[in-house]
């Protein structure tokens, strides 16, 4: 079960292991598999378009525990934790990444911010 709790926790793991990198990506039920089958049952599903599915754009579901808006807050939120902490870019320059690799880092970091707008969920079908 997916809820603020275990959003949290998993931020909070990501950064207790002390991992150099960390991704965090968007359940995506795929239409055949029996989770498929249960979100749309249950009516967890946001849209049936697959075109607007992907690991790095908005949710795509709301769940009891946590609403799409949730979902995406929480990925927000743990890619700034991780990646905006004090320490972290001194430690991608210790393992070689110059000041254009950082920059393209945080562009990329930057733009997946704003692929995740809240706004993008508009219709539920």
């Amino acid at each position: 079960e997916v809820t603020a709790y275990t959003l949290q926790r998993t931020i909070s793991l990501a950064l207790e292991i002390r991992a150099t990198y960390a991704n965090f990506f968007n359940l995506v039920p795929f239409p055949g598999t029996a989770l498929y089958d249960l979100y749309r049952k249950n009516g967890y599903l946001l849209t049936t378009d697959w075109s607007r599915f992907s690991y790095h754009g908005p949710p795509l579901v709301s769940l009891p525990g946590a609403s799409h808006t949730d979902l995406a807050r929480a990925k927000r939120e743990a890619l700034r934790r991780f990646y905006l902490r004090p320490g972290k870019l001194i430690e991608l320059t210790r393992l070689g990444l110059g000041s254009r690799d950082i920059a393209a880092l945080a562009r990329g970091f930057f733009g997946l911010l704003n692929e995740l707008d809240l706004h993008k969920v508009r219709d539920r079908h």
